[in-house]
């Protein structure tokens, strides 16, 4: 699912983006999406993120401690990440923009993976229910949610004022 989840991380960036009419397209949020869509999937040793050389080391690490599914697919794992990303951004006296589109990158990563069967545990640790629907990962369900986000976010682009 790692083009699914990049694709509907920078679809609700850009809808994001013409709602509240901040810029889109720049290099910093675009890489903050990118990296927030992805990034809960480091506990999966064949996501497209562990397969990246400066991640790799990182799974490996999280995988002997957790499972695949488990806490970085939490809310509370969200606002930790989001938190660390914002710490680095205010050092480097960056826009808290990129932060914020790191944290849609999370959640749209969290709202697909609820619309599959295995789910995700959003309240991890403080419930154990999870949110979950009935698409197979791969399947052909995931295919037209890939080509739905794709086809969307290509006419959001050629279609509203976005490039501020």
């Amino acid at each position: 699912m790692g083009f699914t989840h990049l694709v509907f991380g920078i679809l609700l960036y850009a809808l994001f983006s013409n709602v509240f009419q901040v810029p889109f397209g720049t290099a910093y949020p675009l890489l903050a999406v990118t990296l927030g869509s992805l990034l809960p999937d480091i506990d999966h040793p064949s996501s497209l993120i562990s397969k990246q050389a400066v991640f790799s080391i990182v799974s490996k690490a999280v995988r002997r401690v957790t499972r695949h599914r488990g806490p970085t697919h939490s809310l509370l794992f969200t606002v930790l990440s989001t938190a660390v990303v914002a710490a680095v951004v205010l050092y480097y006296g960056q826009d808290l923009l990129i932060s914020i589109t790191f944290a849609i990158g999370y959640l749209s990563h969290l709202i697909a993976d609820s619309l599959t069967r295995s789910g995700v545990r959003w309240l991890w640790p403080f419930h154990d229910g999870e949110a979950s629907f009935v698409f197979h990962t791969g399947g052909l369900a995931e295919k037209a949610f890939f080509w739905g986000s794709l086809l969307g976010l290509t006419w959001i682009v050629q279609n509203l004022q976005m490039f501020g």
